[in-house]
């Protein structure tokens, strides 16, 4: 019985033996290939992933005037300011952009380290570039720092003209017997019905 399993596997590493070295070798040379391309793929994706990641969270921009909420003169021209990650390490821009009338205009660099010291930066709207309208407004300042950050920080703020601040005053009705007429003309038409 021993001598027939012996002839059985002589015969069948005969016949298969040649092919199947030929698919093992196929077979382990697709598999190095497969693990090759995505080992190379998983590193440098997490490369890219942690440099860009890095440098994301530690970029930011803020406007501080004016808040959410707040009433602006509407047509008038006022000032927004900020702050930023910017120092003069980096190489970074602010520029801003209101209700969306495009292109992104630039802010002035205020921070302590001179003009391209954007952690501190203003910029002033004017009717040249456009106007805070009655309602709603959205104002949007961009970071750009080179090579690739970008940040972007929004607040919402109401437009109200002059007279609209007004509207709320109410003013005290004074009762008929307060009135005191000056002279007899007045006294002649208080009495009339």
């Amino acid at each position: 019985m021993h001598e027939i399993n012996r002839q059985s596997g002589r015969y069948w590493r005969d016949e298969f033996g040649m092919n199947a070295n030929v698919l093992w070798t196929v077979g382990m040379s697709l598999m190095t290939v497969i693990f090759l391309m995505t080992s190379n793929n998983i590193i440098y994706g997490q490369v890219t992933e942690n440099s860009t990641s890095q440098s994301a969270t530690d970029e930011w921009i803020k406007i501080v005037t004016p808040e959410t909420d707040q009433q602006i003169p509407a047509g008038k021209e006022f000032t927004v300011s900020g702050e930023s990650s910017d120092d003069t390490s980096k190489d970074c821009d602010v520029s801003v952009i209101v209700n969306y009338v495009k292109p992104y205009h630039s802010a002035s660099a205020t921070g302590a380290g001179g003009t391209h010291d954007y952690s501190q930066w203003d910029f002033t709207l004017s009717s040249n570039y456009t106007e805070i309208k009655e309602g709603t407004n959205r104002i949007t300042a961009k970071l750009f720092c080179s090579p690739t950050s970008v940040r972007w920080y929004s607040v919402d703020i109401m437009g109200v003209y002059a007279s609209q601040a007004n509207t709320n005053i109410s003013l005290p009705t004074l009762a008929p017997s307060v009135l005191t007429p000056t002279n007899e003309s007045e006294a002649a038409n208080l009495s009339r019905p």
